[in-house]
């Protein structure tokens, strides 16, 4: 079987496939499909609203992209760094990522509390599942994909360089898309000042984390922990919605779709479908 995943290779080759711009191309999807909200919807309550129902089809479209393009290539899905190796331990190493993260962003106070649901359960389910749901997906797309693929075709060191640029470009989607605006002018200025270098040396840092665990266990379960422990530190702007328990019963739907989806691929291409036991393991 084909090696795809970031494990085992070197540190820098030159054997550039069509495959090799499966990554960007993935990733451009998404950043696109944000701007072009931004440009589309201007105030910014239906901005916010539009943003939340389109985020997780992009997440659902990282997830579904990547196994996709890693099948077809001759991969398995472990390539992608879902694999239950190492198991607890994998686990015990991202509660220590976590803490690297909350250090590091704790270095700015625009990143700690920024989020405080109410006390109503389901809204807090619906919050924390959709945080998770959310850092999966970037781990798929940005550790997964992105390093698995690049260090098979360039080496694993222009990999983690290029993953983590590529990770810190990504909040720029969520400008403001008026170019000519002083404001806007001004926005990308700080963002490029201050949001990409830090996002991109911590995108450098959990691409390192996965190349040297081959698991996205590590990298999730640390990006999972720092966003909701960042967010209770000192509280934040209280958040809402209209309708928790029909965002809570549609995060559950993406990820049965994902599942499913997934099995689906598998079966497509020859692989051996997923079991009962094999499901188990990659959601632990």
């Amino acid at each position: 079987m084909m090696q795809i995943g970031a494990k085992g290779t070197p540190a820098f080759r030159w054997h550039p496939t069509h495959l090799s711009i499966g990554p960007f191309l993935l990733w451009a999807i998404g950043i696109s499909t944000l701007l072009l909200v931004r440009i589309i919807v201007r105030t910014p309550q239906e901005y916010a609203s539009t943003v939340n129902f389109i985020l997780p089809l992009i997440d659902f479209a990282y997830i579904i992209g990547a196994v996709f393009a890693v099948l077809q290539s001759g991969g398995k899905i472990s390539d992608l760094g879902i694999t239950h190796r190492y198991g607890p331990l994998a686990l015990a190493i991202g509660l220590l990522v976590s803490f690297a993260i909350m250090g590091f962003r704790s270095l700015d106070s625009r990143f700690a509390g920024n989020i405080q649901t109410t006390a109503e359960p389901i809204v807090t389910i619906v919050f924390i599942l959709s945080g998770a749901f959310h850092a999966f997906a970037e781990e798929v797309l940005f550790r997964g994909y992105f390093v698995g693929r690049l260090s098979k075709d360039f080496g694993w060191v222009p990999a983690i360089i290029i993953s983590g640029i590529a990770y810190g470009l990504a909040p720029f989607a969520f400008l403001g898309a008026d170019p000519l605006s002083i404001q806007q002018i001004a926005e990308i200025g700080v963002f490029f000042k201050t949001v990409f270098p830090a996002v991109t040396i911590l995108g450098i840092f959990l691409a390192f984390v996965y190349r040297a665990s081959g698991t996205l266990v590590t990298t999730w379960f640390g990006v999972t922990l720092s966003i909701w422990a960042l967010g209770f530190i000192k509280g934040g702007f209280g958040v809402n919605p209209s309708f928790p328990i029909f965002a809570l019963f549609g995060y559950i739907a993406l990820i049965i779709a994902i599942i499913w989806l997934i099995i689906v691929i598998m079966q497509h291409f020859g692989h051996k479908p997923l079991n009962i036991e094999d499901i188990k393991h990659i959601v632990d």
